[in-house]
């Protein structure tokens, strides 16, 4: 058998404040892929490249064993996907960054100022400001993977009048879709538990909202079935009626799916919520909200089932 190694090198958005001993190298194993992850800290590291405005830095090295025909396919990113090594990474980045932050608040009640959750990938951890991994088979180095840690914004044609618009009429994003984006991010960023409490706060805003501006009586403490029932009252229309039935099936069924998955984790504090779950419920919020208002959280043809359940 061979040997490979992974060195994640993670540049941090923030910086350690290092008040204890930590030589000690930080281990996890994941039996399911037969990764063994290694972490360690270091203050006060210096970036190779200027400019990135990272701080201090985390090194990951992933471990496992591979066949020597490997060699050339452990060179690209998709590989390594494949065998949870990306994946592995970041889950030991997520839950290293939770357990200081536990610690801190147990034993002096501080409450974090950074973001500690568990990402898809290690680079894009909203803890880290630029990444890169060296990949090493049998001892030897054999590449540099550029990875980055920083999204852009974008500011596309048309966009920074409106947004100049809108800032000189002092103009809120509405609630419902600003937790319905918050949503769609932590779906797709590797925290689904925080993307199925925005997805659920998303859509009964939405539907209150709704109601409040047909002047409906305050439904007080329905539920979201109750409310939604009462939006297909006031509307005429039963949801999703514009769909065909395929899609509208499938819709329907993730939006039941919401507060199922939003009562695991309240009720049975489940915490191992299926990816494809919760993008699926996320992209129903927002049909619903669109089918609601006329209009929908992002731009795009009405989702076929295969996208709904959050497949490509």
């Amino acid at each position: 058998m061979s040997k490979l190694e992974v060195v994640f090198g993670l540049g941090l958005a923030h910086s350690l404040l290092i008040m204890d001993n930590t030589s000690r190298t930080a281990t996890a194993l994941f039996p399911d892929t037969g990764n063994t992850v290694h972490l360690s800290i270091f203050e006060n590291f210096e970036w190779p490249e200027e400019g990135y405005g990272a701080f201090d830095m985390v090194l990951l090295r992933v471990e496992r064993e591979c066949n020597p025909e490997d060699r050339e396919e452990a060179q690209s990113y998709a590989a390594l996907k494949k065998w949870g090594v990306i994946g592995d990474a970041a889950t030991a980045l997520g839950r290293v960054l939770s357990y200081i932050r536990d610690e801190d608040f147990m034993r002096t009640q501080a409450v974090a100022g950074y973001p500690a959750v568990v990402s898809e990938s290690p680079h894009s951890n909203p803890a880290v400001q630029v990444a890169r991994a060296e990949v090493f088979f049998d001892g030897k180095a054999v590449t540099i993977l550029p990875l980055t840690g920083v999204p852009s914004i974008p500011v596309e044609r048309g966009v920074w009048d409106r947004v100049c618009e809108r800032l000189e009429r002092g103009e809120d994003v509405p609630a419902y879709r600003s937790f319905l984006l918050d949503a769609y991010y932590f779906a797709t960023s590797g925290d689904p538990v925080r993307a199925v409490v925005m997805a659920c706060a998303a859509w009964e805003i939405a539907l209150r909202q709704f109601l409040s501006s047909k002047g409906t009586k305050d439904p007080g403490r329905a539920n979201l079935l109750k409310l939604r029932e009462l939006a297909e009252q006031v509307k005429g229309k039963l949801l999703f009626d514009s769909h065909d039935v395929e899609t509208r099936t499938a819709l329907i069924d993730a939006l039941v799916r919401l507060p199922q998955l939003r009562n695991k984790l309240l009720h049975q504090g489940r915490k191992d919520l299926e990816r494809e779950d919760v993008v699926g419920v996320t992209v129903a919020v927002d049909e619903a909200i669109g089918w609601l208002f006329g209009s929908s959280g992002r731009a795009h043809e009405p989702m076929r089932p295969v996208d709904i359940l959050g497949w490509s």
